[in-house]
């Protein structure tokens, strides 16, 4: 029997390593992910609400992840 905290620690990185993947996610930096239960929290920073809904469409197609909580802030990204 795999341990509560071990198996969130899976799925964290299971969603981290879906969010590398796809190549829209160079600020992946700034985004923390948590795992509870089957219940991934997106954290942090990204550049548009575009972004921040897809970071949460990925974070979803993870097998075992039975919903998310998408708390990231839009702040775009400041040129010059």
């Amino acid at each position: 029997k795999v341990s509560k905290g071990a198996s969130n620690a899976a799925l964290t990185t299971k969603v981290k390593s879906a969010l590398a993947k796809d190549a829209g996610f160079k600020t992946l930096g700034k985004i923390d992910v948590d795992s509870n239960e089957g219940v991934v929290t997106l954290k942090g920073r990204v550049e548009s609400a575009e972004a921040k809904k897809k970071a949460e469409q990925i974070a979803k197609q993870v097998d075992g992840v039975k919903s998310v909580k998408n708390q990231l802030r839009v702040e775009a990204a400041k040129k010059g």
